[in-house]
């Protein structure tokens, strides 16, 4: 049975290159090989770039397996289609696009739009020596019960990195209406939608740390009253890495449109993103 994949755009940016440390340090973990994808119309620009990554790579970790790819296309439409036989594939934040006219972030938020697996984009802290000096926290974002592939990406990458896995669930501040708050009038205090408090309660079906499903690394579920992703936004400071489903709608190649909560954590997100879609979107 062949190891598992894992697979990294290239473009020879400087994100690029740290997409390619956190993604060979992601292979090594997972015991997978590695394979690097640089599309770009001229195969002689790519040799130069693939042959870097070849030899980075060897420098860090002498014993991961490495295949190098050249590849004409656009880089959000190859690497999706590439996605379906991959553990993880990763980009970076900032990297090409390879198209007239795209800014260069588009690419990390449009692969997101088309992915059909796993997707790691390397922002804030990331690369092979981020995740290599110790256990940092994973974080799960976690909006409703069809997240449950991008919780079980997030408690199997905890194990792997022996870290603790924080799930925070959140949901937005709702003023009570007028006969609920009888004669109180106005807007809620300023420091009401951000405060979890004890008068704010964890909804009913929150679900359980996954602890209470199987032991493994420390783990710890907790939801917080506060606006759609500045709660989030707040954790990934002090996170290794955060996971959160992709929420999909529109038609997967002509016009996919991330939900609100995955597309602000990539443009805002103080740590790497995994993003996981959700079945059937």
């Amino acid at each position: 049975m062949d190891a598992p994949l894992v697979t990294v755009g290239m473009d020879g940016s400087v994100g690029a290159f740290r997409a390619l440390d956190a993604a060979a340090a992601e292979a090594h973990v997972r015991g997978a090989r590695l394979e690097v994808v640089y599309c770009v119309r001229d195969a002689d620009e790519a040799g130069p770039v693939l042959r870097a990554a070849r030899a980075r790579v060897a420098r860090r970790l002498p014993r991961l397996p490495v295949t190098v790819r050249a590849q004409d296309g656009d880089p959000a439409e190859v690497l999706a289609r590439r996605s379906r036989s991959c553990a993880l594939t990763v980009v970076g934040s900032r990297g090409r696009t390879g198209l007239p006219g795209l800014p260069p972030h588009l690419v990390g938020r449009r692969l997101a739009a088309r992915t059909q697996g796993p997707l790691l984009v390397v922002r804030g802290r990331g690369g092979l020596s981020a995740r290599a000096a110790g256990p940092r926290r994973v974080l799960m974002g976690l909006e409703c019960d069809d997240d449950a592939e991008a919780v079980l990406f997030a408690f199997e990458e905890a194990q792997l990195w022996q870290a603790p896995l924080h799930v925070l669930q959140t949901w937005t501040y709702r003023p009570p209406s007028p006969e609920a708050a009888g004669s109180r009038s106005g807007p809620p205090p300023a420091d009401a939608a951000e405060r979890p408090g004890p008068s704010s309660p964890a909804p009913a079906d929150r679900p359980a740390p996954p602890r209470a499903v199987r032991p493994g690394p420390e783990a710890r579920a907790s939801a917080a009253r506060t606006r759609p992703c500045g709660g989030l936004i707040t954790a990934t400071g002090n996170a290794g890495l955060i996971v959160v489903a992709a929420h999909r709608g529109g038609h997967p190649w002509t016009g996919r449109q991330l939900g609100p909560v995955t597309d602000v954590l990539l443009r805002q997100s103080l740590c790497p993103v995994v993003v996981v879609p959700v079945p059937g979107t």
